[in-house]
């Protein structure tokens, strides 16, 4: 499986419902900006420096969201999607060197092993904890009230750590004028076949 993840970055995916229906919840790349700056407290970094790890960071999610795509069950019916994908650590521990070599050449091997243990919990809980856990998307029209059509989506990663069992969820409510701005858009055409 670790041999599947490389080959993936140059893989042009077709323009489909599939394209980016697991990259629903946008990657917020302002918010890797933010926690570089404050790294910046400990690790000297100049700005092109952070850029050039934000490209890191950037490209990895872009293999990450075709790897998980290419292993995704999806589920779609009048009033469900239903998106599962299993867990990947093998690739998920991939990813990890890619990040890792990433930095290390952006930045050097010292600053970068240090960039790496002030982000590493950010990084995981953004990349859907490196592939350790079972995640699952749901989405369903929502009581929109006169607002106009809105879909409610759900979503859920569950995962075994040292402690024990561990879960993470979001939800959020999104509306069928800002569909198209965000990094929902593959999602658009099973959302709009949805009824109630």
């Amino acid at each position: 499986m670790l041999d599947q993840v490389a080959p993936i970055k140059n893989v042009e995916a077709e323009e489909s419902p599939r394209r980016k229906v697991l990259s629903f919840e946008a990657f917020n790349l302002g918010l890797t900006r933010h926690w570089l700056e404050q790294a910046r407290q400990d690790v000297p970094l100049t700005d092109e420096e952070v850029e050039r790890l934000v490209g890191t960071v950037s490209e990895a999610i872009s293999i990450l969201g075709a790897f998980e795509l290419s292993i995704a069950r999806i589920n779609a019916t009048a009033d469900r999607i239903h998106v599962e994908v299993p867990p990947y650590p093998k690739a998920g521990d991939r990813i990890i060197e890619i990040l890792k070599e990433g930095f290390s050449q952006a930045i050097g091997a010292e600053r970068a092993g240090r960039i790496w243990l002030a982000l590493q919990e950010n990084l995981s809980a953004e990349f859907n904890r490196f592939g350790q856990g079972q995640q699952t998307i749901d989405a369903t029209l929502a009581d929109s009230a006169g607002k106009g059509r809105q879909y409610r989506i759900e979503r859920r990663i569950e995962w075994i750590s040292s402690e024990g069992p561990k879960s993470t969820a979001s939800q959020l409510l999104i509306s069928e004028d800002t569909l198209s701005d965000m990094d929902y858009i593959a999602l658009a055409p099973y959302l709009r076949r949805l009824t109630k």
